[in-house]
């Protein structure tokens, strides 16, 4: 699955698209290099991120608000406390809890921003009620195991709900799992809407041919719940990423970043410059 998403205004913005793919013996994460929100948005190294954790668990920040600047409520520096405090050897499911007690801690006083005026709709992406979304990915067990970390912004009654853990549920041989554009890229692959115009289906459809043209085998293993090889899946995270640059050229940049994760062994990362190789 994919992530994508950006936080602007007095909070300031944070931006990136992620893939997480996985089958029953291998998983990638992957990310963009934008860092701020559309045409304003920097560009910056896409493992910013992107965090491995003891060599087996890779974390991925996708919506992030750096509260009044304070770089302290960063996804890097949130990562960096829960690694420090993570013991070798930490199973993926502990990790997802020592890393939900952090933010707990840290993000105890966020529905404070709300009350204070200091957080409007306006600040976040669309549909303007997620203030932080984080991914981890691993093994446990030789089981390929995806969380999502989420905190949402309840408008209504000025309230932030969180940290919500939820465990990605798995397709019987391939898992997709993204945050992307709300109308154009990845979800043009995935989700096509059948109430959109005429024009916009239309594109739709040629998105969608000329993205199984270019990888096949991989389009077909995505659409039909086929088992992956590896340098497959490295592949179709890289092309899912580029489909997200191509089609949401504000929002999403290269480098590309995907790292993968085996069932033993190492994590390995893969940068791409420009296109996927």
């Amino acid at each position: 699955m994919l992530l994508f998403a950006l936080l602007c205004g007095a909070i300031r913005c944070g931006a990136t698209t992620v893939v997480v793919l996985r089958t029953g013996h291998d998983m990638v994460i992957g990310a963009d290099a934008v860092s701020g929100p559309g045409s304003s948005g920097s560009h910056a190294p896409a493992n910013r991120s992107l965090v491995v954790v003891d060599g087996r668990i890779v974390c991925a920040g996708a919506v992030q608000a750096n509260i009044m600047n304070d770089s302290s409520y960063s996804f890097s520096a949130i990562l960096a406390d829960a690694k420090a405090a993570a013991s070798p050897g930490i199973p993926v499911s502990m990790f997802v809890q020592l890393l939900e007690g952090r933010l707990a801690t840290k993000y105890k006083d966020a529905g404070g921003l709300l009350k204070a005026g200091k957080l409007r709709p306006e600040d976040l992406p669309p549909p303007s009620t997620i203030l932080l979304k984080y991914y981890v990915a691993g093994f446990e067990a030789n089981v390929p195991f995806v969380y999502t970390i989420e905190y949402d912004v309840d408008w209504d009654n000025a309230r932030v709900t969180g940290p919500i853990v939820t465990p990605q549920p798995p397709r019987r041989n391939l898992s997709v799992t993204w945050t992307g554009g709300a109308e154009r890229g990845i979800v043009e692959l995935r989700k096509p809407n059948p109430s959109a115009s005429q024009s916009t289906q239309k594109t739709a459809a040629l998105i969608a041919g000329k993205f199984a043209a270019e990888m096949p085998e991989e389009n077909a293993a995505l659409q039909e719940d086929r088992d992956l090889a590896a340098p497959e899946l490295l592949r179709l995270a890289c092309g899912l990423l580029d489909l997200e640059v191509s089609r949401n050229p504000k929002n999403a940049a290269y480098p590309l970043t995907v790292i993968s994760v085996p069932m033993s062994g190492m994590p390995k990362t893969v940068t791409y410059q420009q296109k996927c190789g």
